[in-house]
């Protein structure tokens, strides 16, 4: 087991708040604090601008890089670290083989944090696993 030393902020958003004042006022290098590495996971593709990602950038803040049967966040690197929520119910494996080949390019380039659905069923845990043995 790794020691967790990091704290890590991770807030959802939605179609529901106004984009520009949001991105004005909150990704300000004062509005984060240096000390906890923030995440930002969008649930709307109305998000998804160079704007939105330039003021990630200039608060080394993550594009939380989500996914679900309904929306797949771009592959866009705002931050020295990843964040990844891989919420689909299942991973053929194909797709699990081009993930674990995505998260080692990502690995190479920064620290990364993948979180897998956890419902009912055992599989996120189950691929986590298979994810984290390719890794080493």
């Amino acid at each position: 087991m790794w020691p967790i030393s990091l704290r890590i902020f991770c807030a959802l958003c939605s179609r529901s708040i106004r984009k520009r004042n949001w991105a004005q006022s909150c990704f300000s290098c004062r509005t984060l604090p240096k000390s906890l590495r923030s995440a930002f996971e969008f649930r709307h593709a109305s998000w998804f601008s160079e704007e939105v990602y330039a003021a990630l950038r200039s608060a080394n803040a993550a594009l939380c890089n989500a996914e679900s049967e309904k929306l797949e966040t771009p592959d866009v690197q705002t931050a020295d670290f990843s964040y990844l929520r891989l919420r689909k119910e299942e991973y053929s494996a194909k797709e699990r083989t081009a993930l674990e080949g995505r998260i080692a390019r990502l690995g190479g380039s920064g620290d990364t944090y993948i979180y897998f659905k956890h419902e009912d069923t055992p599989e996120g845990a189950l691929h986590a696993e298979t994810v984290l043995s390719a890794a080493k």
